[in-house]
């Protein structure tokens, strides 16, 4: 970003470029975390679960990007190396057994709630005083809202059929 496009932010940017290391740092988490997911599921549905986990990823790198070129946009440097992001936040500890798929949906969920959490933050904290950063957070709070309730409706789905099945 050039230097007009800094003078109109009215927020202190190293912190909003923290805040938005953080949140790189948790799209890369979750990246990693539903790419894991996809590669160990095991158990009888876990083909169509392991294959949610995989097309999601894609989304969270999308947003890792996005997150990465608004902090060069405001005089920052994105995070270089993945032992950097436990700086800014934690990694989500995978499920001991591989076929626990409703463990691995629920650590989802955890994911996807501290990414709302976080962005809803960040829009608040920018309203009206960065713009810019403010509707890349709108984006990427309806993005994980929507994200959100997909992995509750594959929870969903998932608890209908374990008590279908236990019922037969």
């Amino acid at each position: 970003m050039g230097r007009k496009g800094r003078e109109i932010v009215k927020l202190n940017a190293r912190r909003i470029i923290d805040d938005l290391r953080r949140a790189m740092a948790l799209e890369w988490h979750a990246a990693y975390y539903f790419w894991y997911c996809s590669q160990v599921a095991e158990g009888l549905v876990s083909r169509p679960i392991a294959d949610f986990f995989k097309e999601q990823v894609g989304g969270e790198i999308l947003h890792a990007e996005e997150l990465s070129a608004r902090i060069q946009q405001l005089g920052g440097e994105p995070i270089k190396r993945p032992e950097e992001w436990s700086k800014y936040g934690k990694s989500v500890e995978p499920v001991r057994d591989h076929s626990d798929l409703e463990g691995m949906i629920r650590k989802a969920l955890k994911v996807e709630g501290d990414a709302i959490t976080l962005y809803n933050k960040l829009v608040n904290d920018t309203r009206l005083n960065d713009v810019v950063t403010h509707e890349l957070m709108e984006d990427l709070l309806k993005a994980e809202v929507a994200e959100e309730e997909e992995f509750e409706n594959l929870l969903g789905s998932l608890l209908t059929r374990s008590t279908r099945s236990a019922k037969k």
